[in-house]
């Protein structure tokens, strides 16, 4: 079929019929035995005497046309014959004016005839199927119902999802308002709190999405952690971003692995490994390469470090009254049964030599000394050590952590 009567189609079935008409009288001048090309002109005809016309030519060309038979004989049961417009079988470029109704009209309106003439309602063909549907000329056609199952499937393919092309509020965007407006909701509103809540719920590490979770707020941004040595368990809330430096964590090994590439140290004997403690001494450490480059510290970079010895325990007393009263200058912490912590920060000035290759070094540093408590008597001493700059940038990372350590015996 002619690209010309491809574009015939297309504008018939799409509801604009003066073009489809213009475009398949232009294109039935030269072929005008074409029994398809007529069909769609009697759908898309003016004024009666043209629908009668495109029916006898398909007719013409194929006498066993039942649709057109119908059809024509339909008509003239309605209206009774009429004589066909007295043009040219085949009309010519020079010739060809094709006779304008008595009125503008669409299908649903009302032509209005000659003075001699009744008002009457044109008669509106159902649309040809399409071209694609139709079988060999002479053989008998699908019937309209097949048609509207054919378009109906058609449509509801274009659709995504609940059957809307694109979700919003916003023109209805494709299908009705209600379910725009509810598939917007879902993706908007919906699903992300259910992100959030599974991730409050799931405070395990999420892998490579953990470079991406670290930047939610609070308790999102964060993860649980446990640590293991010979005797004592212990679990804390860290960053996402850190990772216990362990030869058996597949995550630290890739990243230790990716940070020797874009941040290797300025001694080349250094490597990530070097932070991998033993059984009993284990240390967290962070592993996105934002920070550690400086872009919270004024460009400047170093490792940050959270270290624990859990074969090592600290002697006192733990009761929160005896902890306030000896450690009246530190921070203190409360913890179940009646038990408290301290903590105490130590900024310092270091030399300015770098630590990574082509990365400016802190010039001050801090470490943050706390310890919690295992039971009334024996408490266990972690130490944190990172560039003063990043302290107000973990402020609050580093409350949750101190608050969240829970240590058992094994």
């Amino acid at each position: 079929m002619s690209s010309l009567l491809h574009q015939a189609v297309e504008h018939a079935q799409a509801g604009r019929r003066d073009e489809a008409r213009r475009l398949l009288q232009e294109y039935l001048q030269t072929s005008s035995d074409n029994e398809v090309a007529w069909l769609w002109l009697a759908s898309v005809a003016a004024d009666q005497a043209e629908y009668q016309r495109a029916l006898r030519e398909v007719l013409r060309i194929n006498p066993a046309n039942q649709q057109a038979r119908t059809l024509l004989d339909q008509f003239q049961q309605q209206y009774g014959p009429r004589p066909p417009a007295p043009v040219p079988s085949v009309p010519t470029p020079d010739t060809y004016a094709p006779p304008p109704p008595p009125r503008p009209v669409g299908y649903e309106g009302v032509i209005v005839g000659a003075p001699e003439q009744e008002p009457y309602r044109q008669y509106a063909p159902p649309s040809p199927l399409p071209y694609s549907q139709y079988a060999l000329m002479g053989q008998p056609m699908t019937p309209p119902e097949a048609q509207r199952v054919q378009v109906e499937h058609v449509e509801k393919r274009r659709r995504g999802l609940f059957g809307c092309g694109v979700p919003g509020c916003f023109g209805c965007l494709g299908c009705g308002c209600w379910q725009s407006c509810l598939v917007a909701l879902v993706l908007i509103i919906v699903l992300p709190a259910i992100a959030c809540g599974a991730l409050s719920l799931a405070p395990f590490s999420l892998g490579p999405l953990d470079m991406i979770a670290v930047y939610l707020p609070d308790d999102f941004g964060r993860k649980t952690v446990r640590v293991e040595g010979t005797r004592l368990e212990a679990t804390l809330q860290t960053p996402r971003s850190w990772y216990v430096a362990d030869a058996n964590n597949e995550m630290w090994k890739i990243w230790r692995d990716v940070l020797d590439e874009a941040l290797p140290f300025a001694d080349d004997q250094a490597t990530w490994k070097d932070f991998e403690g033993t059984d009993d001494l284990i240390a967290i450490v962070e592993v996105n390469p934002v920070v550690l480059s400086g872009a919270h510290s004024n460009s400047a970079g170093a490792p940050i470090r959270l270290t624990v010895n859990l074969a090592q325990t600290v002697s006192g007393d733990f009761s929160c009254s005896a902890v306030r009263a000896q450690q009246s200058q530190s921070t203190i912490y409360e913890y179940e049964g009646g038990l408290c912590g301290y903590r105490t920060d130590t900024t310092q000035s270091v030399p300015s030599e770098n630590i990574f290759r082509n990365v400016t070094a802190p010039d001050q540093w801090t470490s943050i000394s706390f310890v919690t408590p295992i039971t009334a008597q024996t408490g266990l001493q972690w130490s944190l050590e990172m560039p003063a700059d990043l302290l107000d940038y973990y402020r609050d990372d580093i409350q949750a952590l101190i608050e969240s350590v829970e240590v058992k015996e094994i």
